[in-house]
């Protein structure tokens, strides 16, 4: 039976320049099924790490370690994140209405994510994926004009989930939400990553969501007096 181990990160240093030093000796590990969150202060280095696992750094940034997503495992080659560990990570972008086309229905915009012209996409399963539009009243054929900002919000996140993805990145998804709709979209990717067995990772700075949803500990990204910066997993 295929095991998912879900996102490993061992011994990473990185380095915008050669001369100061960013990320020193981070290694963590974010297990599939499950929500995983990553807090820290304004700054100290969240986007970056997301940037990381995308595979989009400078030519003039140094990275080491080996990271490793379910079975597939890779070392850094020349600063480099292999595009065999980039083509299974996904992001859903904080400005979620940038992804999606407010005159079209839902349906339209769930069917233009899995355009032709994007080989390799797959749609989730179609009873499933109305059974999520249904359990979070989002009707598949009203305007996304028409939605509330957490139905906007799940619906982006399934459009992106039109590609594989063993690894789900998001940026604070419910920063612009009320309580009601930040708690409806982070029970909508619990309920996926569940189903998919996939990596979640969410950068939140709302503690009361990360208490209520994540395990017992979330990740937090620390600074020391001369701004390098650890992860440490903080369990309560």
């Amino acid at each position: 039976m295929k095991i998912n181990n879900g996102l490993r990160i061992a011994h990473m240093n990185f380095s915008f320049s050669p001369s100061k030093k960013f990320f020193n000796n981070v290694s963590l590990h974010c297990l599939p099924g499950q929500l995983n969150f990553l807090q820290g202060k304004n700054g100290s280095g969240k986007s970056t790490l997301f940037s990381i696992l995308q595979g989009r750094i400078s030519a003039h940034a140094q990275l080491t370690g080996a990271f490793s997503i379910d079975e597939y495992e890779t070392k850094i080659d020349h600063n480099q994140v292999d595009d065999k560990f980039t083509q299974q990570v996904t992001t859903v972008v904080q400005k979620v209405d940038e992804m999606l086309a407010p005159h079209f229905a839902v349906e339209q915009n769930l069917q233009c994510a899995n355009l032709p012209q994007y080989p390799g996409l797959r749609d989730l399963p179609h009873a499933q994926k109305l059974n999520l539009l249904q359990e979070f009243n989002i009707n598949a054929a009203a305007r996304v004009e028409q939605l509330s900002g957490g139905q906007r919000q799940i619906l982006a996140i399934l459009m992106a989930l039109q590609k594989p993805t063993k690894l789900l990145l998001l940026d604070e998804p419910t920063a612009a939400l009320d309580p009601k709709n930040a708690h409806m979209v982070i029970q909508c990717l619990r309920r996926l990553a569940q189903e998919l067995n996939i990596t979640v990772l969410i950068i939140s700075h709302d503690k009361e969501l990360v208490l209520t949803y994540a395990p017992n500990y979330y990740f937090e990204i620390k600074q020391d007096d001369n701004d390098v910066r650890t992860i440490e997993k903080t369990i309560f």
